[in-house]
C-alpha cells in the first residue's frame, strides 16, 4: 500500500510541475499534437494498470487501443478466513469525438469495443473458483480540458457484456452454484494524458 501511495503522489507533484510549466490556461483552438498517451490513476488505487493511447485521424477523431491489467491476492482472516486471487485483463479499441476539435477543452463522446477476462479462485470456509470472458461495447459521455501538452478527461457512460462463463461457487457441503456473465452496467473514466 505504501508503494501505490508513493506512485500516486510523485504522479500528482510531476502532473502538477508540468501543468504549471506548459503554459496558462486552456487550449481553445485544435492542437497540433497527433498522440495522446493516457494513464487512469484511479485503478492504480487496487493495484490495475489501464492506458489509452489515442491517434488523431481527423479534426474531431482520435482511435486508439487500451490494455487493463490486474493481478491481487488477498487474504482475509476473521470468520471468513481465506485468500482471494483475482487476475484481469482487457484489450479493446477506443475511439472519440471532441465536439470543439481534437485534443481541445470540450465535452467528447468515446465509444469502445473490448475482450476481457478474469479469473478468481478463492479458499476458506467455501471455495469459489471462475473463469469469465467475453466481449463489451459501451460508450462514455465526458469533458476535456488541454493544456498545451498535459489534459485530463473525465466522463462517464454505460457498457453492454455479452460473455461466457463459469463462475462456480462451492461450498463445503457440496453445493455448486453457477453465475452468468451477462449484462449492462455504468462506465467511467478519469484519465491524465501528454500529448505530442
Amino acid at each position: 500500500m505504501k508503494s501505490v501511495l508513493t506512485i500516486l503522489s510523485f504522479i500528482v507533484l510531476a502532473t502538477t510541475a508540468n501543468a504549471a510549466d506548459i503554459g496558462s490556461g486552456p487550449l481553445t483552438e485544435n492542437s497540433p499534437a497527433d498522440y495522446n498517451i493516457r494513464f487512469h490513476p484511479i485503478p492504480l488505487l487496487v493495484g490495475a494498470a489501464s492506458i489509452n493511447m489515442d491517434f488523431k485521424i481527423g479534426s474531431n477523431w482520435t482511435v486508439g487501443p487500451e490494455l487493463t491489467y490486474w493481478n491481487i491476492s488477498v487474504t482475509n482472516t476473521g470468520n471468513n478466513a481465506g485468500k482471494i486471487d483475482v487476475n484481469y485483463s482487457s484489450a479493446g479499441l477506443r475511439a472519440n469525438w471532441f465536439k470543439n476539435g481534437t485534443y481541445t477543452d470540450g465535452f467528447y463522446v468515446g465509444p469502445f469495443a473490448r475482450y476481457g477476462s478474469t479469473k478468481i479462485n478463492t479458499v476458506g470456509s467455501s471455495t469459489v473458483t471462475g473463469d469469465a470472458s467475453g466481449t463489451s461495447v459501451g460508450s462514455l459521455f465526458g469533458y476535456g480540458w488541454f493544456w498545451r501538452s498535459f489534459n485530463m478527461m473525465l466522463g462517464g457512460g454505460f457498457a453492454v457484456a455479452s460473455g461466457q462463463s463459469t463462475l462456480v461457487n462451492a461450498d463445503s457441503a457440496g453445493n455448486r452454484t453457477e453465475i452468468p456473465n451477462k449484462g449492462a452496467g455504468p462506465a467511467g473514466e478519469y484519465s491524465l494524458g501528454w500529448t505530442f
